[in-house]
């Protein structure tokens, strides 16, 4: 799969933001909380697991990223999680880490994005 061309899918923000009713009017800006809260535990995981040489604790933690970015339509977040998913199967903690790197990166535009629909929603 190649690396997408934009960081967020707009139509999966706008489903969840769609999902906001009367009876839940912050859906969506407690699903991003979730995500930066999940995003901060597991930076952390991988950072540690990529220091210990840890190949199963790495590719846990960039496969539950990866299912949070989805979830939240970070698309490029997600390719590298794939990335990082990989390069643990094969052991490449450099490899990782330099993905970890480009996550760190990306969440910036991802949090930008979240934080102006957040305020919009």
């Amino acid at each position: 799969m190649d690396k997408p061309a934009t960081s967020i899918d707009e139509d999966m923000v706008y489903e969840l933001i769609s999902l906001a009713d009367a009876d839940d009017p912050h859906f969506f800006s407690d699903q991003v909380c979730l995500f930066y809260s999940r995003y901060r535990q597991l930076l952390a995981t991988l950072r540690d697991a990529v220091c210990k040489g840890d190949s199963s604790a790495l590719r846990v933690a960039a496969h539950s990223l990866k299912g949070s970015s989805s979830l939240i339509g970070a698309t490029i977040m997600y390719w590298y999680c794939q990335q990082i998913e990989e390069h643990a199967a094969r052991e490449d903690f450099s490899a990782a880490h330099a993905a970890i790197d480009e996550i760190e990166d990306e969440y910036l535009t991802v949090k930008n994005y979240l934080d102006s629909a957040a305020c919009i929603n």
